[in-house]
């Protein structure tokens, strides 16, 4: 095993002092790009409808890139409310059936954990419900 290491790495070492001596010779040609007149051709109709097509898909996507689901403020409260009840409830569930199967073999287990994180996470989205009441009608 020790042999096949050294061999390796003599062989690695070669290999590395190979192509760090090795000359590359680089040659700097000039050349000249001619745009010819026939060769250039105006764009078609079809062109130019695909084109404006095309741009009026990237002006709606950079609109709504612009307008995150977070800038605005009531938005923001409202989308945490709807999380925090929708991962509470979640949490609520799996912890209540794991809690259910793991009371028969005794102890406190993950169940009961899930349990109270999903009450900790419901009780978050509540209170996000009554932030986003008073930022939406005050």
């Amino acid at each position: 095993m020790k042999n096949i290491i050294t061999l390796l790495s003599f062989a690695l070492c070669l290999l590395m002092a190979n192509t760090s001596f090795a000359v590359v010779a680089t040659t700097t040609t000039t050349t000249t790009t001619e745009v010819a007149a026939e060769e250039t051709t105006p764009m078609s109709q079809k062109e130019m409808r695909k084109q404006a097509k095309l741009q009026k898909k990237l002006a709606k996507l950079e609109k709504k890139m612009a307008d995150g689901p977070f800038d605005d403020d009531v938005k923001k409260w409202r989308n945490f409310w709807l999380m925090g009840w929708g991962i509470g409830i979640l949490l609520l569930i799996i912890g209540t059936v794991t809690a259910v199967g793991g009371a028969f073999s005794g102890g406190f287990g993950i169940g009961a954990v899930l349990y109270i994180l999903g009450g900790l996470v419901f009780t978050f989205g509540s209170i996000s419900l009554i932030v986003w009441l008073i930022k939406q009608f005050a």
